[in-house]
């Protein structure tokens, strides 16, 4: 018997390596970081351009200021947007995309798996903390299987790493939390 174990020993030294399992932590994107004016409520209008451009689909590249020409009365430049508002002005733009709409009550898991698609609109407070207004980012993607969620700030133009917590705290709404808006070609 040990010369059999000793052989099969000797034939699995043999075998190639196996790689290692995909991983289920989706990428980081590399999508551009555009700022919103000063203290306006662009945040919205912003981040969908983020992602218009992100995609580079010909025709639908637009700028922040299109974006609110072509929402029209739905934009309020004093309080901005709301998702759901967005997302019926943007489908009604017409930009070739199979995908334009929003959900809330997502959970982490949820979250991974939208990023594992490509990037998403968050609703969060804005400054990133657990109350205040609401603000729209552009999550681009999450690191070390989630602990870590990374995002396109259009009040700063910066791009930021948050711990889960933190960026779960800043997506915490008492109505309609855990908040996105997905566009997909």
């Amino acid at each position: 018997f040990g010369e059999l174990l000793r052989e099969w020993e000797e034939e699995k030294a043999k075998a190639p390596p196996q790689p290692p399992p995909p991983s289920t932590t989706p990428p980081v994107y590399k999508v551009p970081v555009f700022k919103q004016r000063g203290s306006s409520h662009e945040c919205g209008p912003t981040s969908v351009s983020m992602i218009l451009h992100y995609y580079g689909k010909e025709g639908a590249v637009l700028t922040r200021d299109e974006i609110i020409k072509r929402l029209g009365r739905r934009f309020n430049p004093s309080e901005g947007i709301a998702a759901d508002k967005l997302v019926d002005g943007l489908r009604e733009m017409d930009l070739g995309y199979r995908t334009i709409e929003w959900a809330a009550g997502l959970t982490k898991e949820d979250l991974l798996s939208e990023l594992r698609q490509g990037p998403v609109i968050a609703q969060v407070h804005l400054g990133l903390g657990s109350f205040g207004n609401a603000h729209m980012v552009v999550v681009t993607g999450a690191s070390e299987g989630g602990k870590f969620i990374h995002i396109n700030d259009p009040w700063t133009g910066k791009a930021r790493r948050l711990t889960w917590e933190s960026f779960e705290k800043a997506w915490t709404f008492p109505h309609y939390s855990h908040l996105i808006v997905r566009i997909r070609p």
